[in-house]
């Protein structure tokens, strides 16, 4: 609810189990999923918005759902993980934009590839420090492109922090000069 500060993330394993009885018990409105681009785009422009329509289904008047998309494809980029940078910056903001308009306004909240630079071979590895900055420019253009009321939240942090700086502090500081 409005007074209640509380959400709930799904995670990156949801296959579509229905849970907003749940919030709805607990007075919880935000709930977000992490989902790959290869689950929503198997192969290229063949699209399967299952999980997505799953998620969006259970939403009611009121909630504020988050999806944060993770880059990795078997076929798109370099590897499936949470977060690898495109072949192509066009196909990538083509499935980001299109993902975004199937969900037809009813996401608030956008992300995508958190902690990135946390030296995990799951994770966007901190050399390609630069297609993380030209892939958040990709996905927040196509986001606003497909819905200019969405909000487009920006990068996660793997949660190591120095003195109350962030510990990849050389990279973040990349990140927030573009």
């Amino acid at each position: 609810g409005d007074d209640n500060p509380l959400g709930m993330v799904y995670g990156e394993r949801f296959i579509g189990d229905h849970f907003r009885d749940y919030l709805s018990d607990l007075n919880v409105s935000s709930s977000k999923i992490y989902i790959y681009w290869q689950q929503i785009e198997p192969a290229k422009d063949e699209y399967n918005f299952a999980i997505v329509d799953a998620f969006l289904d259970q939403m009611v008047e009121g909630d504020e759902p988050i999806i944060e998309v993770y880059s990795g494809s078997t076929w798109a980029t370099e590897k499936l993980c949470k977060g690898s940078p495109p072949y192509d910056y066009d196909e990538y903001y083509e499935f980001i934009y299109d993902l975004v308009l199937h969900c037809d306004g009813k996401v608030k909240y956008w992300q995508r590839d958190s902690e990135p630079f946390s030296n995990s071979e799951k994770r966007w590895p901190s050399s390609h420090w630069r297609e993380y900055i030209e892939t958040q420019r990709e996905f927040y253009n196509a986001v606003k492109a497909a819905d200019p009321d969405a909000l487009v939240v920006g990068i996660g942090h793997g949660g190591h922090w120095v003195d109350g700086d962030p510990g990849s502090d050389p990279l973040w500081e990349i990140f927030l000069q573009y």
